[in-house]
């Protein structure tokens, strides 16, 4: 008697085990799935960050020629406003 329960114990301390190694299977599967969806996240991360400072980049570069394209325009502007007093001086000069 005493044999049967230890032969019973030790069948179900198996059939424990055999869940427990099933289980942790199952669980090293997921672990190594949400391993490779990690890095696979870092790795977007990593990009996303490269693109930003890729676009902050064309941000201030368009913002330099911004400023240049308005001081070329002001420049131009000016040419004009002192081509066309120029005119102006040469017609009065040429009325006296």
């Amino acid at each position: 008697m005493h044999s049967s329960n230890s032969l019973r114990l030790v069948l179900d301390l198996e059939a424990k085990l055999d869940e427990l190694v099933k289980a942790y299977k199952i669980l090293s599967k997921e672990n190594e799935a949400l391993a490779k969806k990690q890095s696979r996240s870092q790795d977007k991360v990593k990009a996303l960050e490269k693109e930003k400072e890729e676009l902050e980049e064309k941000i201030q570069q368009l913002s330099v020629q911004n400023v240049v394209q308005h001081e070329q325009w002001d420049n131009e502007r000016l040419k004009r406003y002192l081509d066309d007093v120029i005119l102006l001086l040469d017609k009065n000069i040429k009325m006296l």
